[in-house]
């Protein structure tokens, strides 16, 4: 009687230990693809924003530039096509300059949730395999 206690107790924690392991690695799976979905949600959201600032800061610019040129030929002011060319030069490093920093900060952004995701899995599988020494789930 007293060895079919012992098997049951070593099968109670056998049974906890593969049962930590499926729950550990199922969550840590689970938070790394987590992670890595919002990173790359971030990454590609800069981007798209980065790349619309950018093209918006060249084509408002190129107007700008543009009606300068055409307001000053028109009336032989010569300021008027510098006032539309400073403008013009503005507006697109501005777009430019936006751009970019969007593009970045959603890059760094991304990857910091990827880095926490996989980390944040990478500890849930640590200790759902540490429930193969405690018999315990995580």
């Amino acid at each position: 009687q007293v060895q079919q206690m012992t098997d049951l107790v070593g099968l109670g924690h056998v049974g906890g230990a593969v049962n930590s392991i499926v729950s550990g690695v199922g969550d840590g799976v689970s938070n790394a693809v987590m992670g890595v979905g919002a990173g790359a949600s971030s990454i590609l959201k800069g981007a798209g924003k980065g790349s619309g600032q950018i093209i918006g800061g060249l084509g408002g610019g190129a107007a700008l530039a543009t009606k300068g040129l055409m307001a000053g030929f028109a009336s032989g002011d010569g300021s008027k096509i510098f006032s539309g060319l400073k403008d013009g030069g503005e507006s697109i490093v501005m777009g430019v300059g936006d751009g970019i920093d969007t593009a970045i900060t959603g890059s760094v952004t991304g990857f910091l949730n990827v880095s926490k995701g996989v980390g944040s899995g990478l500890k849930d599988i640590g200790m759902g395999l540490g429930g193969i020494f405690t018999g315990k789930k995580k």
